[in-house]
């Protein structure tokens, strides 16, 4: 069963990249992005780590902006098993320069 879930994740991940691997020329500014990382440590488990983050508004001057982040990870068997973390946030950044 974990394995399954792992290799879903793993194909969403890989389904995102391909999507983004190629941006439209309007699309150079960097507006978020989503990261999954696998790793596995013996003795310790498989933790699967995913973070993302997503600008949600800019202004007109593009002075301002707000974006919204999250993580959640989890560790699959070994001594970590079941130790798992989540959180969400949000930031507003504005630029007084030019």
């Amino acid at each position: 069963m974990n394995k399954g879930i792992l290799i879903l994740l793993v194909g969403v991940c890989m389904i995102g990249a391909l999507a983004y691997a190629r941006p439209e020329p309007e699309d150079k500014k960097d507006t978020g992005g989503f990261v999954v990382d696998v790793n596995n440590e013996r003795g310790e488990g498989t933790r699967v780590d995913a973070r993302g983050r997503q600008e949600v508004w800019r202004s007109d001057d593009g002075k301002s902006r707000a974006e919204v982040y999250g993580h959640w990870d989890r560790t699959y068997g070994g001594s970590n098993d079941g130790q798992r973390s989540h959180g969400y946030g949000g930031r507003f950044e504005h630029s007084w320069g030019r």
